[in-house]
């Protein structure tokens, strides 16, 4: 059994991997301005937009087994900037890196359960749309609080505490979890 979740910063979405197109995994690389490929929607008022996404595969190892895969991606041609400078570059790099953050707590959450062997997708997606709800008040929190990152002591707040929270949960930076399964 073979189940696609993706959670997006604005939106959830249902679609595979390859529906996506190209694509930064997180980690990987520093987001650049070359990297917001997307073209930029003139009637939004912010300066830049970074789709972010965590992808999760599940599939069924044993009776007693199940794995699932989360990743985060920077969606190269749905982001997109209109102006370009340092710290508007840095507050989207802050999106991404919360995006990681929310795929952390995901996993750790995951990984200390034990869930039922006949629905353990359905306990899956509770916690998924549980993370993501939680996740959009973050970013909204974080554009808040650094006015989209024209406050930059509140952005440097920022990029601080989202670089403690994921050291924090650097026990769960790898994308694979074993989820353990019971009759």
């Amino acid at each position: 059994m073979r189940i696609l979740l993706l959670i997006c910063i604005i939106s959830a979405s249902f679609n595979s991997r390859s529906d996506l197109g190209e694509t930064i995994l997180w980690g990987t690389k520093q987001l650049e301005w070359t990297d917001f490929k997307g073209l930029p929607d003139m009637s939004f008022p912010s300066a830049a937009v970074s789709a972010c996404v965590l992808h999760m595969e599940l599939s069924d190892s044993t009776s007693h087994l199940a794995n699932a895969r989360i990743e985060t991606l920077f969606r190269k041609n749905a982001s997109w900037v209109k102006s370009k400078n340092n710290i508007l570059l840095l507050h989207e790099s802050g999106h991404f890196n919360i995006a990681e953050l929310f795929a952390r707590k995901l996993r750790a959450k995951l990984a200390s359960k034990t869930f039922r062997a006949y629905n353990y997708d359905r306990e899956v997606m509770n916690l998924y749309n549980q993370s993501n709800a939680e996740m959009e008040k973050y970013q909204d929190q974080y554009d808040r609080e650094t006015d989209f990152s024209r406050n930059t002591s509140m952005q440097n707040a920022w990029q601080t505490r989202i670089s403690s929270e994921l050291s924090s949960l650097s026990g769960n930076s790898n994308v694979k979890v074993l989820l353990r399964l019971r009759n």
